[in-house]
């Protein structure tokens, strides 16, 4: 079969790899469609802070099951998404339900030996996850994306206690130790990115009332977008460094739209939500992003870290003690999040046409990944059947 390798900074090649056989709880998925997240673009350029290179991208994944063993509850054919957290579930934070925080996690597609942009691949079978028949291909393709977002807004509105048990021992014993932020599907976008939260069930109304900012117009933040209104977001304003991206955030409902170069850019927004924001979501994570989100946030603000860091920011430590700012990080998601992803997108949250702008077969898996380098498309994906 024909799995997708990146072998050295900015290069991605097809190789021929061996087509799997499920082990003892695995089961084989015969991919569909998989996105290009902004991890991957940081990691195809080596820039990724976790994800050390040769790697198996391919953790955006929709597929159906191929094969599987006696006894799986997922019969050949089920359309599933991928939950690509490999999760030791032994450790604290597994036991807590906070797998997402595992000591010893490996990330498939990005940390772990295998990755969806494949023709197949086996994986866990309590890392594949059925979903409705309502939610059309290009819809499934977007659950995990979305999934970031749904987690960041539980974790902005001050909902740290969610736990999920979806994490099992045979997703646990057959992976290696890996850091356990190496698998943050949230990076930093081309222009900006960010991420959400949710549980299973209706979770609007978590932000209610709430003034929110979200620093950067890619996937993930478009979708911070979406699942922020979803959750009762009062006025919502986004900055991006593209146009184009900025008018697409204003197609989608945020109220007022901003230039992130420009230098009145925070005192405009401040303007605009009447004083500091309540949740700023910075979904670039870069010093100047990190510079604007906590000035954007005073006082009393919250801001969340959504896109990946390349580097190490310095923060005005003085000002977020003084004026009582508070810094959260948000990593990926849990089996709660995706839940309820799937649950927003059945209900036609959103439309993919708004968020997935180009499709390559796996065949030219290599202009994909120019394609999601190159700063003007909000999501590219693969399509790994052709």
């Amino acid at each position: 079969m024909r799995q997708a390798v990146v072998t050295s900074p900015g290069v991605v090649e097809l190789q021929h790899a061996d087509t799997p056989t499920p082990a003892d709880g695995e089961v084989v998925v015969r991919t569909r469609l998989v996105g290009i997240c902004g991890s991957d673009v940081h990691a195809f350029h080596g820039r990724h802070p976790f994800v050390p290179l040769p790697y198996r991208p391919g953790h955006e994944i929709y597929g159906t099951v191929e094969s599987s063993r006696d006894g799986s509850r997922l019969a050949p054919g089920t359309r599933v998404v991928i939950e690509p957290i490999l999760a030791c579930g032994t450790c604290k934070y597994c036991r807590d339900g906070r797998y997402n925080l595992c000591a010893t996690m490996t990330f498939f597609g990005c940390t772990a030996p295998g990755g969806g942009l494949a023709e197949w691949f086996a994986i866990p079978e309590d890392r594949a996850v059925p979903i409705p028949d309502e939610l059309s291909d290009d819809l499934a393709v977007l659950v995990e994306p979305l999934s970031t977002p749904v987690h960041a807004v539980r974790l902005a509105a001050g909902n740290s206690t969610a736990r999920s048990s979806a994490v099992g021992s045979s997703t646990a014993g057959n992976n290696a130790a890996g850091n356990n932020a190496a698998g943050s599907s949230a990076t930093a976008d081309s222009a900006r990115d960010s991420s959400g939260t949710g549980n299973s069930g209706d979770r609007g109304g978590e932000l209610a009332g709430q003034t929110v900012a979200i620093l950067g117009a890619g996937t993930i933040g478009l979708l911070t977008l979406i699942a922020a209104r979803h959750a009762g977001a009062a006025r919502i304003a986004v900055s991006d460094l593209s146009p184009a991206k900025r008018d697409r955030a204003a197609r989608l409902g945020a109220d007022s739209v901003h230039d992130g170069a420009d230098p009145g850019m925070v005192d405009a927004i401040r303007d605009d939500l009447g004083t500091s924001a309540d949740i700023v979501f910075d979904c670039v994570s870069v010093q100047s992003s990190v510079d604007q989100a906590i000035a954007i946030a005073v006082k009393g603000g919250t801001v969340v870290v959504v896109g990946v860091p390349a580097a190490p920011v310095t923060v005005p430590l003085p000002e977020i003690q003084d004026l009582q700012v508070r810094v959260q990080g948000s990593a990926t998601y849990t089996r709660d999040d995706i839940e309820q992803a799937i649950s927003m997108l059945a209900a036609g949250v959103v439309d993919p046409a708004d968020i997935i702008t180009a499709r390559y077969p796996l065949a030219k898996v290599d202009e994909a990944f120019a394609a999601a380098s190159s700063g003007e498309h909000v999501k590219v994906v693969v399509t790994a059947d052709q």
